[in-house]
């Protein structure tokens, strides 16, 4: 019995001691106090333009650096013009780290060959993810026009096969027509894109003076397609004319001027065969066409 009171006794003094300690609160020690923020939307961008490869900056500035990052989306919004073909954006968020003031998103547009109508650029500037925060919602709003080039891209291709003699197919592109390109009266006038060998031959009108063009075709060399039973084989050429954003056809070559393997040509036989293919008149950057 004398142990017993000896024990408890000393666990009495053992509680008193810590019950009367003084509670002590630690609920502040961690907390970062962040300052409010307001935040400036700047940027350069015309209300309307014609289709061309640019770059635009959006930049949002805010009035005091924080102590952590800031994050505020960007997003494509409702236009016709489509993000990835039309333009693009090179982040769906401006980040501005901590102890920094300003970041930057860039608004890329394109240039295409479509034809196309009128379209829009929407851009979202921050959401509702920033709406406690005085960073301004609001929408970046561009009219993109067509573009249409100044020149048009001329293709001449009369590939395909033929069987001579009723035996050899021979690949018609062996043969080697050249296009020439002559004025009003007849002048050879020195422009000789389409007179190298290949085919399709190609030609860009860039840097034509306004006017009217005749564009014919040239037999130079025809050393494969010769049948010895009479046979007489043609070489029509499909022309292939475009005005990137305005038009894109094949026109078929008018068949009374189609060159054929009984004509001579001029690097074997020293002959000068040339057939019309189709009239080209420049005006400014519009052109109208006529075959031949």
């Amino acid at each position: 019995m004398k142990n017993f009171n000896k024990y408890f006794l000393a666990a009495v003094i053992v509680v008193s001691i810590f019950t009367g300690c003084k509670k002590e609160s630690f609920q502040n020690d961690s907390i970062i106090e962040v300052p409010s923020v307001t935040g400036t939307w700047s940027y350069t961008l015309p209300a309307d333009m014609t289709e061309a490869d640019s770059t635009f900056l959006i930049t949002l500035t805010l009035d005091k650096a924080q102590v952590v990052d800031i994050h505020v989306p960007i997003s494509a919004g409702d236009g016709t013009a489509a993000e990835d073909a039309d333009f693009a954006l090179s982040d769906h968020a401006i980040v501005i780290p901590a102890g920094s003031t300003s970041g930057k998103v860039k608004l890329n547009i394109y240039t295409d060959a479509e034809i196309e109508e009128d379209e829009t650029v929407v851009v979202n500037l921050g959401d509702e993810s920033v709406a406690n925060a005085a960073i301004p919602i609001q929408s970046v709003n561009l009219i993109l026009h067509n573009y249409v080039a100044p020149y048009l891209d001329l293709s001449f291709d009369w590939s395909g096969t033929a069987t001579v003699d009723t035996v050899n197919v021979v690949d018609l592109c062996d043969v080697d027509l050249d296009v020439l390109v002559f004025d009003v009266d007849g002048n050879d006038l020195g422009i000789y894109g389409a007179a190298t060998g290949n085919c399709p031959e190609q030609l860009s009108t860039d840097g034509w003076d306004d006017g009217d063009y005749y564009l014919k075709a040239n037999l130079w060399d025809n050393s494969v397609v010769h049948p010895t039973n009479g046979e007489i084989i043609g070489f029509p050429i499909r022309i292939g004319i475009v005005q990137a954003g305005a038009f894109d056809e094949v026109l078929p070559q008018n068949p009374n001027n189609i060159i054929n393997s009984s004509e001579p040509d001029a690097a074997n036989d020293g002959g000068d065969t040339t057939k019309g293919l189709i009239r080209i008149t420049k005006t400014g950057n519009s052109y109208t066409y006529e075959l031949l």
